[in-house]
């Protein structure tokens, strides 16, 4: 049976024009005016996906989707919205309340495209994780107390000074924090968590003490040169994301992305603490023989990628759909329907590339094509520019 969507808003012109949108798609449409109404229909027809404006009345689009994740968990939750609220974007993908925030006016054929997307993406992981991967891997790791202490303050909408002050009660994380932002962000230094979330917002931080929590548990346990490496690359992915974001298009990488370079690897790190000789003896071979595809030496020594095991765990902790998709497709390059932009897509890749290079010395790591063509750039150029941010984020005169 095809996949059903609920339509939410109280412009009934707006339903109208969804209505049109969807017309010729496969999807089942359902449409509501009013969350009451919205809470009858998944009541009585089964709703694989909602899509709820945001500023509504009596009810929110905000507490309509909470009230959603609450009753119906396993429905994809997305936001429709004319108003580029970025305070309101950022609590509503901080708190996991929605997968992804979209703005009307929408491109009826890059908006179905998305839809679709989103299906393919959210029915691989569900494949992926009746086909025993979660089983397998008797001790995934949950979200840290740190972190989930954090996205409550986030939802209470505390100040930045009191979400700064949590973060530096712990001091590990704190010098981990410190220590990544003024890595990964170049022509800046960052003296104090509380500057740190003010120059690149709550979004950025919350993950940024994700992957710091998760390096943090895994501490000390063999093998730790592996570890320190899988970390420097991680690092040096987030800096050249947000160095070649910056040269290559004149602007800050938007909040709500600025982890992606960092969490996109996230798979590496649960690999290597489940099965760390297998790993070891997989990174091994891909530095001696670059020309076989890493994904390819994964699912033949485990049966997975880290790709996939590390967007599952994305999706597990019900985090935003541009980082599961991050995760998932940073090796693959394709364009259509994802709900990245391009850039994003293709600096990603780029980053990882150069990482590999730069952190554990894979020296032929090809760049897709595609990706580099995205920029009016050379090959040359692209060098250059990356050896002079990764020569700037080490320097200790910075």
């Amino acid at each position: 049976m095809a996949e059903a969507i609920l339509f939410v808003d109280d412009d009934r012109m707006v339903l109208n024009a969804l209505e049109r949108t969807f017309f010729e798609t496969d999807y089942r449409t359902f449409f509501a005016l009013n969350a009451h109404d919205a809470f009858t229909l998944l009541e009585s027809e089964k709703t694989d996906m909602v899509v709820s404006d945001i500023r509504m009345w009596p009810v929110s689009g905000y507490d309509f989707l909470k009230e959603v994740r609450a009753r119906y968990p396993a429905i994809i939750r997305l936001v429709l919205s004319a108003y580029g609220d970025r305070q309101m974007m950022t609590k509503v993908i901080c708190e996991g309340i929605a997968k992804i925030f979209i703005l009307k006016p929408w491109d009826n054929r890059t908006f179905t495209g998305q839809i679709d997307h989103l299906f393919t993406m959210y029915r691989s992981l569900a494949d992926l994780q009746s086909s025993g991967i979660i089983s397998a891997e008797k001790q995934l790791p949950v979200l840290p107390e740190l972190y989930i202490r954090m996205v409550r303050m986030i939802e209470e909408e505390r100040s930045l000074k009191e979400i700064a002050a949590l973060i530096e009660t712990d001091p590990s994380c704190t010098v981990n924090v410190l220590k990544l932002v003024n890595s990964a962000f170049y022509g800046l230094t960052v003296g104090s968590v509380h500057q740190a979330l003010v120059y690149l917002g709550v979004d950025c931080i919350k993950d940024i003490v994700l992957v710091s929590e998760l390096f943090k548990a895994a501490a000390g346990l063999p093998p730790e040169d592996a570890r320190v490496q899988l970390n420097r690359h991680m690092v040096v992915s987030s800096t050249l994301l947000h160095g070649l974001h910056q040269r290559l298009l004149a602007e800050r990488i938007p909040e709500e992305y600025s982890a992606t370079g960092l969490l996109a690897d996230i798979g590496r790190l649960i690999l290597l603490d489940q099965r760390p000789e297998i790993y070891r003896s997989i990174i091994e071979r891909y530095v001696k023989e670059p020309a076989r595809s890493l994904t390819e030496l994964e699912m033949n020594a485990v049966g997975y990628s880290h790709a996939q095991l590390g967007a599952l765990l994305l999706d597990w902790w019900n985090l935003p759909a541009y980082l599961v998709e991050a995760c998932l497709y940073h090796h693959v390059i394709s364009f259509a329907g994802r709900t990245l932009p391009r850039e994003i897509i293709a600096l990603i890749h780029i980053a990882d590339c150069y990482a590999w290079r730069i952190a554990e010395g894979v020296g032929t790591m090809a760049i897709d094509k595609e990706a580099v063509g995205r920029f009016p750039i050379t090959e040359k150029e692209l060098d250059d520019h990356v050896a002079s941010i990764i020569n700037r984020a080490d320097s200790p005169n910075r």
